[in-house]
């Protein structure tokens, strides 16, 4: 029988620093966890929340040290924990050094008017961005430019030494158990593709042979990856899975599934992971700091949620930081807090004049919010809480 995989994953910025975070590990452990997965730490101007990235070498100044983060890595491992980080490797902050020295590390226009016009990952057509006498694709969002791993058919060795050489960085230095590939559809991008429909990311080549460069990492096996998927189907999925040496796959599709009524949300729920569940690769995740918490955009009771996700026939779930208790988006969000915390939401907000209400319901702030900590330690008491719950629903997980 496969082992049962547990990841949790944890939004620095929320928490405000790697030590605060530290403090927190014991009730990962506690949940009975195999992995912690950190979002971006590395340093930024923060105009995407730390996905723009500025040094691939260096903690973020605001969430603390290299030292902070060396015993956040070393109490994991005295839990039993193993540490993965965001690897954001589709784009970078305009404000990294590559940008401003090696411009042909990116895809770049030096045309008035680019042709073909692109669509960004958003739907919309605002992918190029000017920078002095030239464009740059913008396929995540403004702040970052889009890096070139394929010119004319042939992969951008440059780049994939560079990101061995961060990796083992990282691994080596900082004793790191793995990675999260950020958006890694997107490496079948290319400057002379002429296909503006969202499809041309979802499957292609390009992005297997990256990853499988990357997975080769000097002769030896990369550590532990996870890559997250644009899939409608389990199609997609079902293609990396065989074509890499990615260990687990997740959906944003899934993930990102619309509020509807509860009928409706768990049966829809069910059939779309049911095009998973014969995938030993497939990880099931509902919440992330990228969507609204999900008892919220479901209407279903957090004790269903928790029952479904940890099921017989899943083997592998990824808790979002707060999920173990149920947490509904809060109420008490300002406008001006939503908009700071949510940066496409801020987006839409100045082109499309979406509603306060619209901003409410959808935004991905409702889950970059710190978790209420009293809120945890009330739920640790109380024998009928949805903690509680929670850790009854994984143990019996475990040996199901």
């Amino acid at each position: 029988m496969a082992r049962k995989t547990l990841v949790y994953q944890m939004y620095p910025i929320s928490w405000g620093s790697i030590r605060m975070m530290t403090a927190f590990l014991p009730r990962v452990a506690a949940l009975g966890c195999d992995y912690v997965w950190l979002s971006p730490i590395f340093e930024s101007p923060w105009h995407n929340h730390g996905y723009d990235v500025a040094d691939y070498y260096a903690v973020e100044p605001r969430l603390g040290t290299m030292e902070d983060f060396d015993e956040f890595v070393r109490s994991a491992h005295l839990m039993g924990l193993k540490v993965i980080l965001d690897l954001p490797i589709d784009s970078t902050s305009v404000e990294h050094r590559w940008f401003l020295t090696e411009p042909h590390r990116y895809i770049t226009q030096e045309e008035n008017n680019p042709s073909p016009v692109r669509q960004n990952v958003l739907g919309d057509s605002l992918a190029w961005q000017r920078s002095n006498n030239k464009f740059y694709l913008a396929l995540n969002h403004p702040s970052q430019a889009t890096l070139n791993w394929h010119s004319h058919g042939t992969l951008n060795r440059g780049l994939i030494e560079t990101f061995k050489r961060i990796m083992s960085f990282w691994i080596v230095s900082h004793n790191v158990d793995g990675f999260r590939l950020e958006f890694a559809q997107l490496l079948n991008e290319t400057a002379e593709g002429d296909d503006t429909k969202l499809n041309r990311f979802l499957i292609g080549p390009r992005a297997v042979e990256v990853i499988n460069e990357l997975s080769n990492l000097y002769n030896q096996k990369a550590p532990f990856l996870i890559m997250d998927c644009i899939d409608p189907n389990g199609k997609v999925c079902e293609f990396y899975s065989a074509e890499t040496d990615v260990e687990f796959f997740t959906n944003r599709v899934i993930r990102s599934t619309s509020i509807c009524s509860k009928t409706k949300s768990l049966e829809g729920l069910k059939k779309k992971v049911a095009n998973h569940t014969d995938n030993p690769k497939f990880m099931l995740n509902l919440e992330s700091h990228d969507v609204p918490r999900y008892t919220s955009r479901s209407g279903l009771s957090p004790r269903t949620i928790l029952k479904f996700m940890f099921s017989s026939d899943i083997q592998a779930v990824c808790l979002y930081q707060g999920q173990e208790l149920g947490l509904k988006n809060p109420e008490s969000l300002s406008i001006s807090e939503i908009l700071s915390l949510d940066s496409r939401k801020e987006l839409e907000h100045e082109r499309m004049k979406i509603s306060n209400e619209t901003l409410r319901r959808e935004s991905c702030a409702n889950a970059r919010v710190p978790i209420p900590l009293d809120e945890y330690a009330a739920q640790e008491a109380d024998p009928d809480s949805v903690l509680r719950i929670a850790k009854a629903l994984i143990e019996e997980w475990r040996h199901s």
